[in-house]
């Protein structure tokens, strides 16, 4: 993944493994070649917006929680900065409460 994102994971590690190929191969539907070379490349594993995109950044938090949970170590990437999980926890449930009144308003 060499395009720029404002939400990233990147490893610290770049030793491929099964296991991590697996994990990543459940959020991306990329060649698992491509999925070996951003790891050794220490490149982007898994990017999206911050806006527009709640899936996604849904999935970027749920990929983090799985590869921190297998051992890996991860790094969150928030416009260039590293950034912590408790922060991207904390806007994907805003992004979900916004979605929730824009569907009441939409019932009402």
């Amino acid at each position: 993944m060499t395009k720029k994102y404002a939400a990233e994971l990147k490893l610290v590690d770049n030793t491929v493994t099964v296991k991590l190929i697996t994990i990543l191969k459940k959020y991306r539907n990329d060649a698992i070649s491509n999925i070996r070379n951003d790891i050794t490349n220490g490149a982007t594993i898994f990017g999206c917006s911050f806006s527009g995109d709640e899936e996604n950044f849904a999935s970027l938090v749920n990929l983090y929680d799985e590869l921190v949970a297998a051992g890996y170590q991860v790094e969150l990437i928030e416009h260039g900065r590293v950034s912590d999980i408790t922060f991207f926890k904390n806007w994907l449930n805003t992004l979900h409460e916004i979605s929730a009144e824009i569907d009441e308003a939409e019932i009402i």
